[in-house]
């Protein structure tokens, strides 16, 4: 099954059970970070101009505007958990948390 949350315009949290076609590359102010469990045959990333191969298990983190592109027209997986946090997220959380120890931190956020 495939499903999307979107909890704001700053947070948004895909699950996807299928590849889907990516034609050309895109861009997009939030960080993405992605993970891909169940990966069979051949698959790529290509992060600003450069193709890195993907495998089973890989965990993908991508910057802000940094144009990329996957390629799973030779593979398939079983799950693809995606994360886009945008940069004014991290910018208000860092901000209210700044005076925080790390174990506070983690407690308000987990």
């Amino acid at each position: 099954m495939d499903y999307n949350y979107y909890f704001s315009e700053k947070l948004m949290v895909e699950k996807l059970s299928k590849p889907m076609i990516m034609k050309s590359p895109h861009h997009h102010e939030s960080y993405e970070i992605f993970l891909v469990t169940g990966l069979v045959g051949t698959a790529s990333i290509l992060i600003d101009e450069e193709e890195h191969p993907l495998k089973d298990g890989a965990l993908v983190i991508i910057d802000s505007n940094v144009p990329h592109q996957t390629n799973y027209s030779k593979a398939s997986f079983k799950n693809r958990y995606l994360i886009e946090i945008h940069p004014l997220l991290l910018k208000s959380e860092l901000s209210n948390s700044i005076n925080l120890s790390i174990p506070e931190f983690f407690k308000m956020h987990t």
